[in-house]
């Protein structure tokens, strides 16, 4: 290769390499000069005046129409949950970031915990076109009867038919505790 080919070969890898960097986002450590968390409310705050609509000791974050907050950064966005974990474990997380009471809103340190996809679906909210009130139960109209079961990582298990919503309520959510574990939403 010739020492054009090769000094053109530094220059895409650096540039690979600094694009890499702006994909990834700022350091921890460069997001902490600019904002400042606070673990036991989950707010974050400007340490320093970023912008004329964001000045210091201003309260941090846009909430998008789910309730997620969000703030944007040198034309960067960032999720506020993200970022507490980020700050208080000094690492970005390697999976999605689960709000234990499913409050979008509440970035408290306590109320986050890293999941997986499937443990993070496992901890949504009731659907909001569910008829029934409990998940994974609905009114079978050919039989007469109440049938529950309970989804989880792609697979269907059937529970069965039940005279009384109750013990189909019951069943769905004794599956739901087993397969979900902590992530069990307990039917809310």
């Amino acid at each position: 290769m010739s020492d054009l080919g090769i000094r053109l070969f530094e220059i895409l890898s650096a540039c690979h390499i600094r694009m890499a960097e702006i994909k990834k986002g700022m350091k921890i450590s460069e997001l902490k000069k600019l904002l400042r968390y606070d673990p036991e409310t989950g707010v974050f705050t400007n340490r320093i005046n970023r912008a004329a609509r964001a000045r210091k000791g201003e309260v941090v974050g846009c909430a998008r129409d789910d309730g997620y907050l969000r703030v944007n950064i040198n034309g960067k966005t960032y999720y506020l949950h993200r970022l507490a974990w980020a700050f208080v474990h000094g690492r970005w997380p390697k999976e999605k970031i689960d709000h234990e009471d499913r409050d979008p809103g509440n970035n408290r340190i306590l109320n986050l915990r890293e999941a997986g996809p499937i443990d993070n679906t496992c901890n949504q909210k009731r659907r909001k076109d569910n008829a029934s009130g409990c998940a994974g139960v609905h009114w079978h109209k050919l039989a007469g009867k109440w049938q529950a079961g309970v989804k989880y990582a792609g697979t269907f298990y059937y529970l069965g038919l039940f005279s009384e919503y109750d013990d189909a309520a019951s069943a769905a959510s004794k599956k739901r505790a087993e397969l979900h574990g902590k992530f069990c939403n307990a039917n809310k």
